[in-house]
């Protein structure tokens, strides 16, 4: 277009935007010249000083500018006080030669029209010459409906109140606000295309009630109807969208233009992006995500793609020739597979020949495509393309103890025959991947995460180089010897791994609990490299932050109301800065929704942080409204008031235990308050000898750990010399003139409190006891003297009083092995005449085990207290001296260490207590335990009158308590913080003889697999032991009725999550859950604290409660527990409180037969 063109196009104004209008006053201005199109004068470009720009005025001056070049368009009225500026500009998807280039590479025209942008009237009545202010509305709605989208049209006009809506209430919404106010799925079917017909008869079938989806056992709620007909929707005919970039604006003079306010451009009409063929499948936990996908994958069993559409979206080649001439079976058989008729449904219905058959196969759909693997230069020759055929199969990826469940969950809802599966799992028997033939057969491939992950090897030889291609490198190897054969060690294609995997054209790929599916590793690596048609990750949890309304609210009264929503929509940037970094994250780089897939023209910085975190974390106008749009885009969930509609779970009970703490418990609790005072006293509460100084906050989180979660239940991780060592601080700083003279007395009672806590434990013989050799006491009675004295621990360990007296106490590992000797003993019946010889011999052996070990502890701190050169001080609980060396940390962190890895080892493993000498350690079974051969007692047997009347842990009595009166009816799922806890419960369920399982994270990823099949299946396991930090991977244990949590969870949201382990779809019975707290104590404190945190403290205080600033304050007062030394006579039996119900006849209200004597 030449300049006369250009300058005609220019002046009609028809092809340029009418922005807005700016106002001036000058004393005089030139007569109107020629007239515009739109009736005002036209403003000309400036001579010299002709038209002089007001000082101040960057609005004109901008507009003048781009007058100047070309890029815009100015008229002007006056009223003989006010001259009013319209202002035009040429738009950025003007197609016109010659003007598009100037446009895209003007580097200030951006520039300048941010400047219009900003400070233009867009009202009508400065666009007629009337004075009023308005500005463009940035918060309008700016979807728009055209062809197939799934958009809303909305003309809001830029300037209007009216236009804000609910947009301007929610732009400073949180995610957690957004994530839990999306609206449910309601597929939108009258919006498809003429052209999909099959799809829109899919969906109404699905949606129909009525309607059963062929091969599925199972009926379907109504809201996973919806969940289902909306994935269908998305993957075969996925709606159109405006670019979200784009702003919607309506111009003063009632048309309608586009705004992309991050790089201030303009555009006449919107770009449009397809939806993403995926999506995140974000129901909340236990409202059968799995059973989602698997109605999905049955719907569009038969459903076939398309070559020829294949080619248009993907650029691929498909060569339809034949090497010789065809039959007309070959020729219509390439035809069906070609265009994506589900000739599969026709070939298991058996409704076409043999040969038909034959032909289809012979004639499976394939396509050529450029081998994605890089160059070695960029002048190297292009790589060779390689076939691919497209495929019929799902790909299902999933943590390696679920894997299990999904087969579980496979032969629950599928009938039998309908799918065809392969598992694919790590481990000496996993399986080698089938041949691309052979995979083509199956319906689902089953993958265990860690199996998926060794794919990265694709390309790879076995020295773990990868494949080039391009232009041979010459080789350069040396030679062997004096010959000139050389020693080559290059890379060999023919050596290289090739995964059947990446050959195939899949329909989709499905990550459960795909929340890590984000960054740079072997997941995401693989799953980039798969040609897949759809992508779908399953998470309830998508990140930390976007969580459901019942976990992310699990601490507020009001978690299921309105109020208690509005209650947490402020935002923490804190917190969403990682969250939304993580959210654009598994958009981009695993669903790869365009636009935020592509890089940034002239960076590589990605869209995503240019116009969505930046922006969304300021608060821009507009942003929260673009990523409340992503959400809908990207989500498929349904509000909680939408699923109750549909089914109501059973009934959910959650009551707080109240345990009034026994005379141990208080001990240990106050032994630690006596390290904390002493610490604090001594320290003078300054510098980094202070246990509460920010450096030590690690060290300080795990001790309060440690007296939080481990304390309340059973602790021994203090050895007696390291309290005689706080002791001897504590006088030393009290009976010093100069420090101890200075302190108020409120320091000086703390320090009394710490001295008399601390003596009365070393008058203790029983926590002595307890504290060198670390056992659990059970309190028996009924078992003769003589056996007590036999299997004491010491000689003062052996009575309450007199060895003669009633009740008696063992540790547990005694306990267990009399049991053990018992099952086995071979004799008249009378295994209490070899009792007594069994035990000197047994404890023996013990004790010099245990000697050895507290000998090496001894010589392990004596050496840390050379090696730091400390001084007196510093083998306290928590050193309270000026070690700069060890500063706060001492004892009580090294105690919680290695001094507990002593009698209470192996803490991690799933076995019985190990026998001193013989270390035998017996697997808990995966399988009905096989009873055995046990030689009955004699009739007149004195063992017959033993009892197990209590322990010295109330927590560990009153869970003893509940478990006998429901174990026989209901299921257990009991959950730790501490491997301690866990091995003082599994010690007391194997001497109930109460078969039972340990699912902790050390376990292999089999063996946890096995343990959710056989503790859902089995009717003999009725207890799971579940590490909490394992209760949060979609989980399914709806076979517990009965839940426990042996001491209270800091973080709400994970004490919600664990619950949904046992209260989901397919629970039955009522759920009862029960937290143990003791009374007036720290964890008493914690329950009452939490209820009262907002979203941003509780997410402040994810690590700890000492991160919160209220229980940070409580723990520094250090208050020490009423407890005097009589006690321990009365309260240091916590017994086992039965229902007579639950007894043999002759059994009491307070005791238990122990069952195995």
């Amino acid at each position: 277009m030449d300049f006369r063109q250009v300058r005609e196009l220019l002046n009609s104004l028809d092809k340029l935007i009418p922005l807005g209008t700016t106002t001036f006053r000058l004393p005089r201005i030139n007569g109107p010249g020629i007239t515009a199109p739109d009736g005002w004068a036209w403003l000309p470009p400036p001579v010299g000083d002709e038209h002089p720009v007001p000082y101040g005025h960057e609005v004109l001056a901008a507009l003048k500018r781009l007058v100047e070049l070309d890029l815009a368009r100015a008229t002007f009225k006056t009223n003989g006080i006010v001259t009013f500026v319209r202002a035009y500009v040429l738009p950025n998807d003007i197609q016109v030669a010659g003007l598009d280039g100037k446009i895209k590479n003007h580097g200030a025209r951006n520039k300048l029209l941010k400047t219009l942008l900003a400070g233009l009237d867009t009202s009508k009545e400065a666009w007629n010459a009337q004075i009023r202010r308005s500005e463009i509305d940035l918060t309008a709605d700016d979807d728009v409906t055209m062809g197939n989208t799934d958009a809303e049209s909305n003309n809001g006009s830029a300037g209007k109140k009216e236009s804000t809506g609910e947009s301007s209430k929610q732009e400073d919404a949180s995610l957690f606000y957004l994530f839990n106010t999306l609206p449910s799925p309601k597929p939108k079917i009258e919006k498809l295309p003429d052209d999909a017909g099959h799809v829109r008869e899919m969906m109404e079938q699905v949606l129909d009630h009525d309607y059963k989806i062929n091969g599925l056992k199972s009926d379907l709620y109504n809201y996973q109807r919806r969940s289902v007909a909306t994935m269908i929707q998305r993957e075969l005919a996925p709606f159109r969208h405006v670019d979200p970039r784009l702003k919607k604006i309506t111009s003063p003079s009632g048309t309608t233009y586009y705004a992309d306010l991050t790089l201030n451009e303009v555009f006449a009409s919107p770009r449009y992006y397809d939806d993403v063929k995926g999506g995140i499948l974000a129901e909340e936990m236990g409202l059968g995500k799995t059973l989602i996908c698997l109605a999905l994958i049955l719907a569009t069993k038969y459903q076939q793609f398309s070559l020829h559409e294949l080619e248009v979206r993907a650029g691929t080649s498909t060569d339809t020739t034949f090497d010789s001439v065809p039959s007309l079976m070959d020729l219509a058989a390439r035809q069906i597979t070609t265009h994506g008729l589900a000739w599969r449904y026709e070939i298991e219905s058996g409704n076409i020949p043999d040969a038909a058959v034959s032909a289809l196969k012979k004639n499976w759909p394939t396509y050529e495509a450029e081998d994605d693997t890089p160059r070695s230069r960029r002048v190297s020759i292009r790589q060779a393309t390689r076939k691919i055929w497209l495929g019929n199969g799902t790909i299902i990826v999933c943590p390696s103890n679920l894997v299990q469940q999904w087969q579980a969950e496979i032969e629950k809802h599928i009938a039998p025959g309908t799918l065809k599966v392969l598992t694919l799992l790590t481990g000496p028997k996993a399986a080698k991947i089938p041949d691309v033939q052979e995979l083509l057969d199956y319906d689902i491939v089953l993958f265990s995460k860690s199996r998926f992950d060794q794919e990265e090897r694709e390309g790879k030889d076995s020295k773990n180089r990868r494949e080039w291609y391009g232009i041979p490198t010459v080789c350069q190897c040396p030679y062997i010897g004096a010959t000139r054969t050389p020693f080559c060690t290059c890379f060999r294609p023919e050596e290289a791994y090739h995964s059947p995997l990446f050959r195939i054209h899949w329909k989709r790929l499905i990550v459960d609990e795909g929340h890590n599916m984000s960054g740079n590793n072997n997941s995401v690596f693989v799953a980039t490299k798969l040609r897949v048609e759809s992508r779908w990750i399953v998470s309830g949890t998508p990140s930390s932050g976007l969580v459901g309304v019942n976990i992310g609210l699990a601490s507020a009264s009001t978690a299921t109301s309105d109020a208690g929503l509005e209650a947490h929509k402020t935002p923490v940037a804190a917190t969403e800065a990682e969250d939304i970094k993580y959210l654009g994250r598994l958009i981009k780089d695993f669903l790869r929704l365009k636009p935020w897939s592509e890089t940034v023209t002239g960076n590589q910085k990605n869209l995503w942080h240019t116009y969505i975190s930046k922006d969304f974390l300021q608060r821009k106008p507009g942003a929260t409204e673009c990523v409340k749009k992503i959400m809908k885009h990207v989500f498929v969930r349904h509000r909680a008031e939408d699923v109750e509609e549909d089914v109501k779970l059973t009934k959910l009970t959650h009551e707080t235990v109240f345990i009034e703490p026994g005379f141990f418990e208080k001990l240990s609790i106050n032994l630690f308050i006596m390290g904390l005072a002493t610490n604090a006293v001594t320290s003078e509460r300054v510098d980094e000898d202070y246990m509460f100084h920010p450096k030590n906050r690690v060290h300080l989180r795990l001790l309060i750990n440690n007296l939080l979660k481990q304390s309340g239940f059973w602790w021994t991780g203090f050895p007696p010399m390291e309290v005689i060592e706080t002791i001897g601080i504590a006088e030393g700083y009290l009976n010093d003139p100069e420090r101890g003279g200075k302190a108020n007395e409120k320091d000086k009672d703390l320090l009394k409190k710490a001295i008399k806590y601390g003596e009365m434990a070393l008058r203790n013989h029983l926590w002595k006891v307890f504290a060198t050799y670390h056992e659990m006491g059970y309190f028996t009675t009924g078992v003769p003297p003589e056996i007590i004295a036999a299997w004491a621990l010491n000689s003062d360990i052996s009575k309450l009083g007199q060895v003669s007296s009633e009740p008696h106490l063992l540790g547990e590992t005694q306990l267990l092995e009399i049991q053990d000797f018992i099952k086995h003993f071979e004799g008249n019946g009378y295994p209490e005449d070899s009792l007594v010889g069994r035990g000197m011999v047994t404890m023996r052996a013990y004790h010099l085990v245990k000697d050895a070990e507290r000998d090496r502890a001894q010589t392990k701190r004596a050496k840390a207290k050379s090696a730091n050169n400390s001084k007196t001080n510093e083998g306290t609980l928590v050193s309270g001296g000026a070690d700069k060396s060890d500063r706060a940390v001492s004892r009580l962190e090294t105690a919680t260490i290695s001094d507990l890895k002593t009698a209470d080892q192996p803490t991690t493993q799933p076995a019985t207590p190990t026998k001193p000498g013989r270390g035998r350690k017996r697997k808990v079974p995966t399988e009905p335990p096989k009873e055995p051969t046990i030689q009955p007692l004699h009739p007149n047997s004195i063992l017959h009158k033993a009892k197990l009347i209590g322990t010295a842990s109330r927590k560990l009595s009153a869970l003893i308590s509940l478990i006998l009166q429901h174990h026989q009816t209901e299921k257990f799922l009991i959950f730790y913080e501490s491997e301690n806890i866990a091995h003082h419960i599994r010690s007391a369920l194997e001497i109930l003889s109460i078969p039972h399982l340990i699912y902790h994270k050390s376990l292999p990823a089999a063996t946890k697999a096995q343990y959710l099949v056989s503790f859902n299946h089995l009717p003999t396991h009725r207890i799971m032991l579940m590490d909490l930090a394992q209760a949060s991977h979609g989980l399914n244990l709806s076979s517990a009725s009965r839940v426990v949590f042996v001491s209270p969870v800091w973080q709400a949201d994970r004490e919600a999550q664990a619950l949904k382990r046992a209260h989901r779809i397919g629970q039955t019975r009522e759920v009862r859950a029960y937290t143990f707290v003791l009374r007036g104590t720290l964890e008493e404190a914690v329950l009452v604290r939490r209820q009262g945190m907002g979203t941003e403290e509780s997410r402040k205080s994810r690590l700890g409660c000492v991160d919160d600033d209220v229980m940070r304050e409580w723990i520094e007062e250090t208050r020490f527990l009423e407890l005097e030394e009589r006690e321990w006579r009365e309260g240091a039996v916590a017994r086992i409180e039965v229902m007579r119900s639950e007894m043999s006849p002759t059994g009491g209200s307070d005791a238990t037969v122990l069952q195995s004597w």
